[in-house]
């Protein structure tokens, strides 16, 4: 009997200190963790954004939302690309690349801009009317201050936007990532300048832009309206180009000015017909840097009731934007 007691808790024993068992058990369990974690684990694409992806990257870094307007065949992706291939050769002053989301967005876009493309000459693939991914990403790093800047440039087909001159309503619709813009970004084609008789068309062409997307309440105020004239390695070869250039920003101030506190003004070539006298990218870096830079923001918006009767709220609102002075 005492045989018997004894054998049985050899028995329960061996049981307790089988290692076979507890690994088996563990194995299993850490391999169904494991896989649970490769289904839920998403590698991204690279191909461009929806506007769906971009609050994704807006919560964790500070992020700058550049929306680029123009007609179609102006320079928007010709812009964009150019100033992604910057970046392969060296630093943009003291920016230099630390990442994008849309690599291969990039990569599509610029493919037609290469040697391997076997083109004639440098162009960039029109922008689809129905592509729905149509925004890009570049991170960027500032090695003199050590910040980390995130731009998302919207690059939408020029056709989706002369579609919609004078449509507010259709506008508001159609464009809602608008609101979200630090810089409103109105390419004027500098070849078509070229022509005395499709000039003033053109610049209207780009006011009445932006004044629909302004009477469509999609520009909020603090943002800033950058106009660009595009393609300026053609346009510089006119006669008094100068000249003709001061005449359309004094028609943008007459027109736009009472919409916003401060207009700039960039001429880019980001891909010369020859590197004589512009290089590739020429302006861009300009640009780039009044995109990261610190502003001040303002509101065109004007105090419409006496300091006295402003709640401690509006107050505080009117001091971010600079417009009260106690």
């Amino acid at each position: 009997m005492e045989i018997d007691e004894k054998d049985e808790r050899i028995d329960k024993i061996d049981q307790i200190l089988n290692d076979e068992i507890d690994i088996d058990v563990n194995q299993e369990g850490e391999e169904a963790e494991f896989s649970s974690l490769q289904d839920k684990y998403q590698i991204n694409s690279g191909e461009a954004l929806n506007s769906s992806d971009i609050y994704r990257i807006a919560a964790k870094e500070s992020t700058r939302m550049i929306v680029l307007v123009g007609p179609v065949a102006s320079g928007k992706t010709t812009m964009e690309t150019s100033l992604y291939q910057l970046f392969q050769n060296s630093p943009v002053n003291d920016f230099c690349f630390a990442g994008s989301y849309s690599l291969q967005g990039f990569e599509q876009r610029a493919f037609y801009t290469r040697i391997k493309s076997k083109g004639n000459e440098p162009t960039t693939q029109r922008t689809s009317l129905e592509d729905n991914q149509a925004f890009l990403h570049i991170r960027l790093w500032n090695r003199n201050n050590n910040v980390i800047s995130n731009l998302i440039l919207a690059d939408i087909s020029g056709e989706a936007f002369t579609n919609h001159i004078g449509q507010v309503d259709e506008a508001k619709i159609s464009f809602p990532f608008i609101e979200r813009a630090d810089y409103v970004v109105g390419i004027i084609d500098g070849e078509k300048l070229c022509n005395k008789k499709t000039r003033n068309s053109i610049v209207s062409e780009m006011i009445e832009m932006i004044r629909t997307f302004w009477d469509a309440e999609l520009i909020t105020d603090g943002c800033v309206l950058q106009i660009v004239f595009s393609k300026f390695d053609i346009f510089s070869k006119v006669e008094n180009h100068n000249l003709i250039l001061e005449k359309i920003k004094q028609q943008i101030v007459a027109r736009l000015s009472e919409l916003f506190m401060d207009i700039e003004y960039y001429n880019v070539a980001a891909m010369p017909s020859t590197i004589d006298e512009f290089s590739v990218g020429y302006g861009l870096e300009d640009l780039l840097q009044g995109w990261v830079r610190k502003h001040v923001r303002k509101s065109s918006r004007k105090m419409e009731e006496p300091f006295d009767e402003l709640t401690e709220y509006d107050r505080l609102y009117y001091k971010f934007l600079g417009e009260l002075n106690e």
